[in-house]
This record gives C-alpha cells, sequence and structure tokens, in this order.
C-alpha cells in the first residue's frame, strides 16, 4: 500500500522558508530541517529550488520585491518623510525585518538601489552625497523613534561630517517644499 501523496506549491514553501529563516536565520538553513518544519521530504524542496543556495537566493529577492511594490504604493515627495520609508516598510512587514536581524543580512545590498530610484523619481534630489546621506538617514531613523532627540542630533551630525552647509540645505530643502 502507497501512503498519502501531498503536493508542496513552490509558493508554499517559500513562505515556509521565510518563517523558518525569520525563526533561526538564512545560515542555519538545511534541506532536513526545512523539510521537518514544512513537514515533508526533502523531494518537493529541490523539486522547486535547484539547491539550498537557490532557495536563499530566492528569498532574498522575493524581500527586495516586497520592499519595491511598498514604495510603487508610496507617495512621499516630502524629503523629511522619505528618511522614514524603511522604519514604515518594517513596521508594516516585521517578519522581513526578523529574517534580516536574525540572518546577519547587508541593508545597502537588498535596499538601497529602490530606496535610491524611489528617491530620484520622487524628489529633486539627484546628487549621489545627498542620496548616500539621505539612505544614512533612514537606516538611522530605524533604532529610533520619530522624535527622538537622539536621532535628529545624529542626522545634523552626519550631514556637518559630509560637509553639506547650511546654506546648501535650505536651498535643495526649500526645492522641495515648494
Amino acid at each position: 500500500m502507497m501512503g498519502r501523496v501531498t503536493n508542496y506549491s513552490k509558493e508554499y514553501l517559500l513562505f515556509k522558508s521565510m518563517v523558518y529563516v525569520e525563526e533561526y536565520g538564512m545560515k542555519s538553513i538545511t534541506a532536513r530541517d526545512l523539510a521537518d518544519f514544512c513537514g515533508c521530504s526533502t523531494y518537493p524542496i529541490y523539486t522547486h529550488f535547484k539547491s539550498i543556495s537557490g532557495l536563499k537566493e530566492k528569498i532574498l529577492e522575493e524581500i527586495t520585491v516586497c520592499f519595491e511594490r511598498y514604495l510603487a504604493e508610496c507617495n512621499s515627495n516630502d524629503v523629511l518623510s522619505t528618511v522614514y520609508l524603511l522604519k514604515d516598510f518594517f513596521s508594516i512587514h516585521e517578519s522581513i525585518r526578523g529574517i534580516i536581524a536574525k540572518s546577519e543580512l547587508d541593508m545597502n545590498s537588498l535596499f538601497k538601489r529602490p530606496f535610491f530610484s524611489y528617491i530620484k523619481s520622487h524628489t529633486k534630489i539627484k546628487e549621489e552625497k545627498l542620496l548616500e546621506l539621505l539612505w544614512l538617514n533612514a537606516l538611522g531613523s530605524l533604532s529610533s523613534d520619530n522624535f527622538s532627540q537622539d536621532f535628529f542630533e545624529t542626522m545634523n551630525a552626519v550631514w556637518d561630517k559630509n560637509e553639506v552647509t547650511d546654506e546648501y540645505l535650505e536651498s535643495i530643502l526649500k526645492e522641495q517644499l515648494s
């Protein structure tokens, strides 16, 4: 007598993989452990993904696509509010923040390119130096609340260290607000 056959879709396995990675981290993922977590053999995993490395790449791709979808739905052209895009994204997608924290993933490789693209298309800021400063501020916003004096002091220190003059910054902000 043959055992019951259950089909596991690629989407289901990807979802379960993301739940697994949120709990245990990307480095610890193995086919056997993931199969046990999903309640299946390793066969469906290798049917849908060529390797565990391929599965990890798909997880990272899914995170980036999710961020890009979030940005596509955003309608913020105010420079100051763009600083909080990452923080807002993670407040909505807490599981992704868990995956990143548990797996010690590089935020730059996942989010920087789409963030720059969003800023360029929704503001008048095009200069690399200013984009980098906004990115650093966005990363800084993750470890503070919106009204944190420490965050604003750090933000000002970063801008000052990078020799952005008050007049220059003021003219850019005036352009943004007009």
